[in-house]
Formats: structure tokens, C-alpha cells, sequence
């Protein structure tokens, strides 16, 4: 291994986090209920996200179904600095609970990404919102470890396919690509025993014809349970103060300074723009890295 470009990976890495706080956003997640986290009760309803922890298979999942997301509606009705605040704390948190279970087994966890891609449409998607998000995120792409296992596209459709392939591919590391796989459902679909290989039949989610119910909400499973713990920690604890502003902003890049987007900014605007559908498929994967 070239040790010398890992030492100035890891060199970048660490002046990234302490420039922008980032341990503090690691705290907040690991100790606050995920409906506390900036942005969560804003962000949810519009996401067809789930989150959960295959411990036999050392794999964090995130499944993303894209029939249930509205991604145009939640970039017109919520502010971008929010969508990003919350697009950071989830992706810090997908780092956090890895290391966590890595340091308590001593098995390495990584992650795998499972898109659902029945039923997306052009209607659903917003390059504003890729782009912003992209934009925000630009500036921690090399600041995480690389903990990607591997990324299944069920059922993507035929122009869906062409633009990734042509598009979104060409511009990804090669080992990055590698790990990309289609796959599909139904009745003679393999999407079913191919995550059943990765996880375990019992991990197979309910949306892919398996045992393991996802429920309503972000996480399930083992980290929803964790989840709940802290949601009744905090009820224990004495009533919450206002806290007091922070000296510098918390969040981890430019565009995620406040919750609400400057005067200037004006409205947020969804407009039709080439591979929209893949786009989004790419960014949304960088908050589950």
C-alpha cells in the first residue's frame, strides 16, 4: 500500500473534521434521538429511506426506495441549508455506529446501498437538489474512510441504466464501479437471494420478499432499538434548556451554516435537467457513504 498518500489522506481527514467541528457533530448524533437531529422532521416524510445493521454480516444497509420519495416537493417546501444540515448529521452517523460495531467485535463494518428503482419518475427528482447537495458535500468526499461494500440498483429503468452508464460511471473510481451490481425483483427477479448472499435470510428486507420488517421510520432493527433508548433517556433526564449558540457553526461545510437560506437566496426552484434520475442516485448515496 502507498503509506505515504494514506498518511496525507488521513492528515487532510483530521484538519477537515477539527475546521469544521465535525467531532461535535458525531456526539450529537451518537447521543441525541434521531427526531432531534437538525432537519429530521423536515426531511423524513419526503425520504423512502431505511437505515439498519446486518451484525452477523458486518454490513450497515441503506435501502432506498424511490417510489416513496418526493425529492422536487421537499426541495420546494424545505430550506437547502436544512436538507444538507440533516444529510450531514445522517452521514456522520452512518460512520459513527460502523465504528462503534467494529470496535465491538473487532470485525470491520461496512456498508451497503440498495436502491429500489421501481417507480422513480422525472416528476420525483430535483437537480437543484442533487446539485446543492453535491455542492455541500463536496468538501468531506475525502474527509471519511471509503467503507462501501457494495451498491445493488433493483429494477432501474432502461433510460435510468443508459445515463448511468454513460454518464455517471465514467466519472467514478474504478473500484467504486466494481462494486455496482443490478439486479431485479419479482417472481423471477434475484434481488432477493443476492442481498440473502450479502446479509443473511433473515436480513432480507420485507420490500425485497423478506422476514426482516423495516416499520415506518429511518431505522429499524438493532439501531432503532438504540434509538428508542436514548428518546427515553432524554425523557428521564430534567427538562431540556434552550442551549446557547454555538461560537461557530456546527455543520460541516459553507452552505450548511443555518438552518434557514439568506435573504438573497430567494426560493427554491425545481427545474428539468439531463440524467436528473441518475444524479440522484449518486448524491443521495454520498449521505450513506
Amino acid at each position: 500500500p502507498d503509506t505515504a498518500s494514506a498518511s496525507r489522506a488521513a492528515a487532510r481527514g483530521l484538519s477537515w473534521r477539527l475546521k469544521n467541528q465535525q467531532d461535535g457533530v458525531t456526539r450529537r448524533v451518537m447521543a441525541l434521538p434521531i427526531d432531534a437531529w437538525p432537519g429530521y422532521l423536515e426531511c423524513v416524510p419526503y425520504l423512502g429511506l431505511h437505515v439498519f445493521m446486518a451484525e452477523d454480516a458486518a454490513l450497515l444497509v441503506a435501502l432506498l426506495v424511490l417510489r416513496r420519495c418526493q425529492f422536487r416537493e421537499m426541495a420546494a417546501k424545505v430550506p437547502t441549508q436544512t436538507i444538507i444540515a440533516f444529510l450531514t448529521h445522517l452521514k456522520e452517523y452512518t460512520f459513527a455506529v460502523t465504528d462503534a460495531a467494529t470496535r465491538r467485535s473487532g470485525v470491520l463494518h461496512k456498508t451497503l446501498r440498495i436502491n429500489l428503482c421501481a417507480g422513480i419518475s422525472r416528476e420525483i427528482v430535483s437537480p437543484y437538489l442533487w446539485m446543492a447537495t453535491a455542492r455541500a458535500n463536496s468538501g468531506s468526499a475525502t474527509a471519511f474512510p471509503q467503507l462501501l461494500h457494495a451498491e445493488l440498483h433493483a429494477d432501474p429503468p432502461p433510460l435510468l441504466q443508459l445515463l448511468f452508464n454513460r454518464l455517471v460511471k465514467p466519472l467514478l473510481p474504478p473500484k467504486t464501479v466494481e462494486k455496482m451490481a443490478l439486479v431485479s425483483t419479482g417472481a423471477d427477479g434475484d434481488a432477493s437471494a443476492v442481498v440473502g448472499g450479502l446479509l443473511g435470510e433473515a436480513n432480507v428486507p420485507d420490500v425485497l420478499g423478506g422476514r426482516l420488517l423495516l416499520g415506518s421510520g429511518l431505522l429499524s432493527g438493532s439501531l432503532r432499538e438504540q434509538d428508542e433508548a436514548r428518546s427515553a433517556e432524554a425523557g428521564a433526564a430534567s427538562p431540556p434548556c434552550e442551549p446557547a449558540p454555538p461560537s461557530r457553526p456546527p455543520y460541516t461545510d459553507a452552505l450548511v451554516q443555518h438552518h434557514e437560506p439568506p435573504p438573497s437566496a430567494g426560493p427554491v426552484h425545481s427545474s428539468p435537467g439531463q440524467s436528473g434520475s441518475a444524479r440522484l442516485l449518486l448524491g443521495l448515496g454520498a449521505a450513506v457513504a
